[in-house]
């Protein structure tokens, strides 16, 4: 028998490596489940109408968006103290799709807000490198957090929806610069900035926001670093001057003085315990949520709230060297809430769930980075825990949703949920136009019961009494409005217009200057301060305040017929025809054709004049008899 020689031996055969099998890249699917429980969350804003508050001033009163021949308005002029000519292009852009109709509107804002969606996923998966779970969870939440509903659903909030977008592109481009140092990166970052800046103020927070990127990627502290940052600064301070000077032009309300030091040092800790709340239990949601009451002794919450403060700076700075996420989601967090903490107190609100828009993203990226860092190795539970609460997060986002509506909606909701001065005056206005100025009254003296300070309840509960003909109630209720808000236009104007009525024109007519010297777009005082003019003799000045509003309103046929009353005073009776004529054409009121035969008559056109004062009579307006007599009708 042979034996084996070592080149006989069989060799045993060689252990070869198993190629490794790629992990299944999850993230067009979880994208796609992102986007649709979103869209379904927004489901509701597809039948959704314009609402009273703020829509009127961005959208229905708004005479520069109805096409782009206003394109200098648009870009220069601000919009109830905010300088966001980028926002008023959009909204722009939209009327040339639907005109006064509303889908147009909300469909751009839903899709916007689906854009945004992807861009967080996409920032949380850059800023995570790449982890699925910390990427679906941040994005998600943003998607259908019920908080994020206002921004989305409004239509005045195009501004939100929008600078996010930008904001949003511009931090993904930065991260990119940080990791690749390409100049480009940099450069599209400080582009992405600019045109965040143009769709909303808020923005002017990015460059400090930019800081937290660096803490985050480890950055080393330097004077690269601060340079870096320098042209961001430099636009933020520019748009910050431009924002407060057009605040001081819309008359902002400064309620400082109201709220001693003592209670003032509450609020921005109130607001930052309340926004960490409903960011785990998102419920009593509002459209506002009021200030405390000056007249009583503030809430206990109120004073538990720098407690809440105190233990997540704990938190942060406990965690800062192992877990530097927890400082970095804060810090993101705060910054981009900063500017709304009411540090200083403007407004009648304590927060805002539109303010939640963009500061929540560093929290939801917190939590997705706690999911990933407890299930990492068991993805699949993870998955389901987000699955439990996205399918229950939409279902209450998608009621959130529903409040948007309607007014009666929205403000019966607020009403429910978290009742305001504000919620009931806005509730009543529908009483009041509906016809029914009692229940109005009702609930304007609720309004004056909850704040005693509330400056638009007395002004809009003077009205009704204005419109019963009770002037000396309408005077005290407008003196009481503007003791407390001296350059409340509203105010002014209403009051204005009492005392014309009182035959005090001259009276009048400071209060009317004073209005419009605060708010020139204050639509109303112009009609009112021309029929002062006109009974002044100031007929020049008269068809000038009748001309400037109808570039706001141009369809404003009752405008057309003052101006035609001002040109037969004025002698000019081929101009006054011209402007009856446009009245007419818009609105055939009968009283019109009387007011176009007298000018017919000046001009010795006695068919025409006879023809007009008959189709007057025969529906219904009362012709003068010594005016029939001379026609002889």
């Amino acid at each position: 028998m042979k034996k084996n020689s070592p080149q006989n031996k069989k060799k045993p055969p060689v252990a070869t490596a198993k190629a490794k099998i790629p992990a299944k890249d999850y993230s067009k699917w979880l994208i796609g489940i992102t986007l649709l429980l979103t869209l379904i969350v927004y489901i509701p804003a597809f039948k959704a109408g314009f609402v009273n508050w703020d829509d009127d001033d961005y959208v229905g009163n708004n005479p520069f968006i109805r096409g782009f021949s206003h394109m200098n308005e648009l870009l220069t002029k601000p919009v109830q103290g905010n300088y966001h000519p980028l926002t008023m292009l959009s909204l722009a852009f939209s009327f040339t799709m639907s005109g006064d109709k509303p889908w147009a509107y909300h469909l751009l804002n839903v899709i916007i807000h689906l854009l945004n969606t992807f861009l967080v996923y996409k920032l949380a998966s850059r800023l995570s490198k790449g982890s699925n779970i910390i990427s679906f969870t941040t994005a998600l939440l943003f998607g259908i957090h019920p908080m994020h509903v206002e921004s989305v659903a409004w239509v005045s909030e195009r501004k939100d929806v929008l600078y996010a977008f930008f904001f949003l592109l511009g931090l993904i481009s930065y991260l990119k610069y940080i990791d690749s140092q390409a100049r480009k990166d940099y450069f599209f970052s400080l582009l992405w900035f600019l045109l965040s800046l143009a769709s909303k103020p808020a923005a002017i927070v990015f460059p400090v926001a930019l800081f937290a990127f660096d803490f985050f990627r480890n950055r080393k502290w330097s004077g690269k670093l601060i340079l870096e940052k320098i042209p961001f600064l430099v636009f933020s301070a520019l748009l910050t001057y431009l924002t407060i000077a057009a605040q001081a032009t819309a008359g902002a309300t400064d309620t400082d003085n109201f709220f001693p030091l003592e209670k003032r040092i509450f609020f921005p800790f109130y607001g930052v315990m309340m926004y960490l709340f409903k960011l785990i239990v998102p419920v009593n949601l509002s459209a506002f949520y009021s200030l405390p009451a000056v007249n009583v002794s503030l809430p206990s919450l109120y004073y538990a709230s720098p407690v809440i403060g105190l233990i997540a700076l704990i938190v942060c700075l406990m965690t800062l060297k192992k877990y530097p996420v927890v400082m970095f989601a804060f810090a993101f967090f705060i910054i981009n809430l900063v500017l709304v903490l009411q540090f200083k107190v403007i407004g009648g609100a304590i927060m805002a769930d539109r303010y939640t828009y963009i500061p929540y993203i560093g929290m939801f990226f917190l939590i997705g980075w706690m999911l990933d860092k407890k299930f990492r190795p068991q993805p699949s539970t993870a998955y389901m825990i987000l699955g439990v609460v996205g399918l229950t997060l939409t279902v209450v986002g998608y009621n959130q949703a529903m409040t948007w509506t309607t007014s009666t909606a929205l403000w019966d909701n607020a009403i429910k949920s978290a009742p305001s001065d504000r919620a009931y005056i806005h509730r009543a206005t529908f009483y009041r136009k509906a016809g029914n100025p009692d229940k109005a009254l009702e609930l304007y003296n609720e309004a004056i019961r909850i704040n005693k300070i509330s400056h638009g309840a007395y002004c809009n509960r003077a009205n009704i009494y204005f419109d019963r003909g009770q002037d000396s109630l309408a005077m005290e209720g407008y003196n009481m409005s503007l003791s407390i808000k001296p350059d409340y236009a509203p105010a002014l104007d209403n009051r204005g217009a009492l005392l014309a009525r009182q035959g005090k024109f001259k009276q009048a007519l400071v209060d009317l200057n004073h209005a419009l010297q605060i708010n020139p777009d204050y639509l109303s005082a112009y009609p009112n301060r021309a029929l002062v003019f006109y009974e002044l003799g100031q007929i020049d000045s008269s068809l000038k305040d009748c001309y400037t509003y109808l570039k706001y309103k141009p369809l404003a046929h009752d405008i057309y017929n003052s101006i035609s009353i001002c040109y037969q005073k004025a002698g000019k009776y081929n101009e006054s025809i011209d402007a009856i004529n446009k009245a007419i054409k818009i609105d055939p009121q009968p009283i019109y054709f009387l007011n176009r035969s007298f000018s017919w008559n000046a001009l010795g056109k006695m068919d025409e004049a006879k023809k007009d004062a008959l189709y007057a009579r025969q529906n219904g307006v009362e012709v003068p008899p010594s005016f029939a007599a001379r026609l002889g009708i």
